[in-house]
C-alpha cells in the first residue's frame, strides 16, 4: 500500500502546473491515485480499529478511476468515511481538523485529510505496542 502523503507544498502544485501530464508532478495534484490511497488506508484503519474491539463501519471507494469523475455526493462520502474513523478513535491535539469540502481543495487540505489517518495509524502502533497479554503481570507483584 502506498504511503500517506501530507508534505505536499506550494512548489509541488506550481511544478504539477508546470508539467501537466507528467509522471514526476503528481504530488502537487489531487487525482484518483490520491483518491484511491486514502481509500485503502480508510479500509485498513478500519480492520485495525474493529480488531481492537472498535465499532467502525465504513466502505471507502477504492476503486476511482480516470474515466469516472467523482460527484459531490462521491466526495462528500470520502470526507465523511475519514470523519467516522477519526470519531471512532482519538486524536492528538496538533491532528489538524478535516476539510468540511472537497471544492476549491488546497494542497494543505489534502495534507490535512492524510494527516488525519498518519497520525490515527501512529496513535493505534503505540496503543497496540502498550498492550499487555493477560496474566503477565498482576497488582502489587513484587511489593508488599
Amino acid at each position: 500500500m502506498n504511503d500517506l502523503i501530507y508534505d505536499r507544498t506550494a512548489a509541488d502544485v506550481v511544478y504539477a502546473k508546470a508539467h501537466p501530464g507528467s509522471a514526476t508532478a503528481l504530488k502537487g495534484c489531487y487525482n484518483v491515485t490520491d483518491l484511491n490511497r486514502v481509500g485503502e488506508w480508510c479500509k485498513t484503519l478500519a480492520d485495525l480499529l474493529r480488531a481492537q474491539g472498535y465499532r467502525v463501519t465504513v466502505a471507502p471507494k477504492t476503486d476511482w478511476t480516470m474515466t469516472n469523475m467523482p460527484s459531490q455526493t462521491a466526495l462528500a462520502q470520502y470526507l465523511t468515511t475519514v470523519a467516522t474513523l477519526k470519531a471512532a478513535y482519538i486524536a492528538m491535539p496538533s491532528t489538524p481538523a478535516l476539510p468540511t469540502s472537497m471544492n476549491n481543495l488546497t494542497f494543505s487540505m489534502a495534507n490535512d485529510i492524510e494527516k488525519n489517518l498518519a497520525d490515527m495509524l501512529m496513535l493505534l502502533k503505540y496503543m497496540v505496542a502498550q498492550m499487555r497479554p493477560c496474566g503477565t503481570f498482576y497488582c502489587g507483584e513484587g511489593s508488599l
